[in-house]
């Protein structure tokens, strides 16, 4: 059985300690904004509310998977060490990402799955390799930390309910993108993929 305290679940922690301090960050800014006089579409969904709760339970698993057994898979050391890699180069993956796609769209980054006044429609950096990369990152960093602490829970939670929550906003995000942006965005959507890399057009 491996034990609390390796160093792959020392660099875990440090990766979502950062993660948690840039959500915070970005958190900040959305309430320092006038967030409903800036739309121009926010249609009213229950996935508008999805993301907080999602991360704060990847959060707390991720805590749970650093600091306890209970949740661990018993496996060989050696298929151990290849998962625990496995998870970090994922969550490295993830963490980069996310940081490249909040520098790509800047000030109109949010959580909400809306259209905003004088919206850009952003193709560039992050966006020129997938259509939804913050919604990838979240996979990536779920999926990464489970293999990286051997938790069961939450890998199977970054698959079972992380990720189609995520492939649910940016389906409701393109149904609004094309409403908006017509042209430009189907043109973007035959030629970038939807969240996974050459698949899901």
């Amino acid at each position: 059985m491996n034990r609390p305290g390796t160093f792959f679940d020392l660099a875990t922690a440090v990766f979502f300690f950062f993660f948690l301090l840039k959500l915070v960050s970005i958190g900040v800014r959305e309430l320092g904004r006038e967030r409903h006089e800036r739309f121009k579409e926010r249609p009213a969904t229950w996935l508008q509310y999805s993301q907080l709760p999602l991360i704060v339970i990847m959060i707390l698993l991720v805590c749970a998977g650093i600091w306890t057994d209970y949740f661990r898979g018993d496996v060989p050391a050696a298929t151990g060490f290849l998962l625990r890699a496995a998870g970090m180069l994922l969550i490295a993956a993830g963490f980069s990402l996310a940081v490249w796609a909040v520098r790509t769209i800047g000030r109109d980054m949010q959580s909400d799955i809306a259209v905003n006044k004088g919206h850009v429609l952003r193709t560039e950096g992050a966006y020129s390799v997938v259509r939804h990369p913050m919604y990838l990152s979240l996979i990536l960093l779920g999926l990464g930390a489970g293999l990286s602490t051997l938790n069961l829970l939450l890998t199977g939670f970054a698959l079972l309910v992380l990720a189609p929550v995520q492939f649910l906003r940016a389906r409701k995000e393109e149904h609004l993108f094309v409403k908006h942006f017509g042209k430009a965005y189907t043109g973007y959507q035959k030629k970038t993929p939807m969240i996974v890399p050459c698949l899901f057009r």
